[in-house]
């Protein structure tokens, strides 16, 4: 057996187990100083790309849930907005029902128009004042934002919030043209002249529809009516005739006539005063469905029926006996601008030689149809031709800022405007509530997966304080154990040599 005094093969093996037990203490210790298992890249190669990786997912998922909490708090701004912009419509509605109503004076109703004129500009002002970070959210100004929820074009939400100013909401309509149609000179009943015509009408979606010959303005609009599902259009039908210029009836001497085929009963009357002529009228309202009101003097009245139907006068007749040629002027209104429209048509009652003699004693009005939408829309298939019930294809418009309560038919106006407005706010607060719940299911979907990918982060990032725990008590013991067997090795050695050396 040889022995060597160069080599202390003990020695080499303490020294080995104690270096690699002191670099596993030293690992333990930091992996439980810092918490990481990997704290360089040499501890795991392999895992460097796929730490990146959910890294970057599970901050950009903790990004995106703000970002979608921070878009909550701009929808919740714009919903408080556009729901207290509607209670100002509401109440600025409530004002122009009581203008409509005839017991108002017109002081009152320009004391109505200044309460009027203050919450139209509240509304303004809270459509304009929403702001978030400096930018404004319902003037209009607030279109194509997007909503980050990662970091891929996948990920984006984008959002608009719709201009809710009193400028820019209230009522887009197409007016129809009411007109007359006279009977023969032979005492032949009026008719119904209106000619076919067909409309394509573009809303939020478009539709067709076919107006047949004979119709009514009421026909036409439940025509239209019936695709409001497609295109978001509707229509009303008015049908307004304005009777006044009775001229040659004797004195003491009544008028009578037919609406339909309804008999209204002779009624004494003047040229200045049709006032008890009313009375007859409206006591046969229920068979007929029209109604009489006197205009701004007693020597004209008003007969309009609500619904669009047609209103056939026949059979004018006075109680002349004297040779004379009495007449009495029929002429078709605008039922909303209130505005004659084309030329009157005079209903005669003639008398010669004691015997009444043939004339134009009857006229049918046909009403007037508007065609309208809360958004801006289109139409064709209007024609200028007097027979046609849609003349025009032009879109008109009247805002809520424009409103004017101060006399009986301006607020009867603004009541179908502000219907068409709060219809507009309306739209835009249940596309708030959409996108709110959007991005509120977009929010619960970020946290629910950012628990998976955050803990599939930390079972490969995250140090297992158990196992290097038990790695540091183990490494501790054997770098105790190592340094004592080294110690032991050298001095075996050195007692060796001592030996040795001493005997020579």
């Amino acid at each position: 057996m040889t022995v060597s005094l160069t080599a202390n093969s003990a020695a080499l093996v303490a020294a080995s187990a104690l270096y690699k037990a002191t670099k596993s203490h030293e690992v333990s210790l930091e992996r439980l100083a810092t918490g990481s298992r990997i704290n360089a890249a040499k501890d795991d190669p392999g895992s460097i790309h796929k730490v990146s990786r959910l890294t970057s997912e599970t901050r950009g998922i903790q990004m995106g849930i703000k970002n979608a909490l921070e878009f909550q708090s701009i929808l919740d701004i714009a919903d408080d907005t556009t729901s207290e912009i509607s209670n100002l419509l509401q109440s600025l509605r409530e004002k122009a029902i009581l203008s409509m109503n005839s017991t108002y004076t017109t002081q009152n109703r320009a004391d109505l128009q200044i309460d009027a004129t203050q919450i139209i500009a509240g509304a303004e002002q809270a459509a304009t004042a929403a702001t978030y970070n400096n930018q404004k959210l319902t003037d209009g100004s607030f279109t194509s934002k997007t909503v980050a929820l990662g970091g891929r074009a996948s990920d984006q939400i984008t959002l608009s919030l719709e201009n809710a100013k009193t400028t820019v909401i209230g009522q887009y309509f197409i007016s129809g043209t009411a007109h007359l149609k006279a009977g023969a000179s032979n005492d032949t009943a009026a008719a119904n002249d209106v000619t076919s015509q067909t409309l394509s009408i573009t809303g939020k979606g478009n539709a067709s529809v076919s107006i047949t010959s004979g119709s009514s303005a009421k026909t036409a609009a439940a025509a239209i009516n019936g695709k409001t599902a497609t295109t978001g259009v509707s229509a009303t039908a008015s049908t307004v005739l304005k009777l006044d210029t009775l001229s040659n009836l004797a004195s003491g001497k009544s008028v009578s006539f037919k609406i339909g085929t309804t008999q209204i009963a002779s009624t004494l009357v003047t040229s200045s005063d049709l006032s008890a002529l009313v009375s007859s009228i409206n006591s046969s309202m229920t068979t007929t469905g029209v109604t009489a009101v006197l205009g701004s003097t007693n020597a004209e009245l008003f007969l309009s029926n609500t619904d669009g139907s047609d209103i056939l006068i026949d059979d004018f007749l006075t109680t002349n006996t004297a040779d004379s040629t009495a007449s009495l002027q029929v002429t078709a209104v605008n039922s909303r601008t209130r505005a004659e429209v084309g030329s009157a048509v005079s209903l005669n009652h003639q008398m010669a030689s004691s015997t009444r003699q043939a004339s134009i004693d009857s006229v049918m009005g046909i009403g007037h149809l508007e065609i309208s939408y809360h958004k801006n829309f289109s139409m064709t298939g209007g024609a200028s031709t007097s027979t046609l019930l849609a003349r025009s294809n032009t879109v008109a418009s009247t805002f809520v800022s424009s409103i004017d309560i101060s006399t009986q038919s301006g607020a009867k106006t603004a009541v179908r405007v502000l219907d068409a407005a709060l219809n507009k706010i309306n739209e835009d607060r249940a596309n708030i509530g959409a996108s709110s719940s959007r991005i509120s299911s977009a929010t619960n979907f970020l946290t629910s997966i950012n628990i998976p990918v955050s803990l599939s982060l930390s079972q490969i990032q995250d140090a297992d304080f158990a196992q290097e725990t038990l790695n540091l008590t183990k490494s501790q013991l054997i770098r105790n154990n190592a340094a004592a067997m080294l110690a032991q090795a050298n001095s075996s050695m050195a007692a060796i040599q001592d030996k040795i050396l001493g005997s020579l």
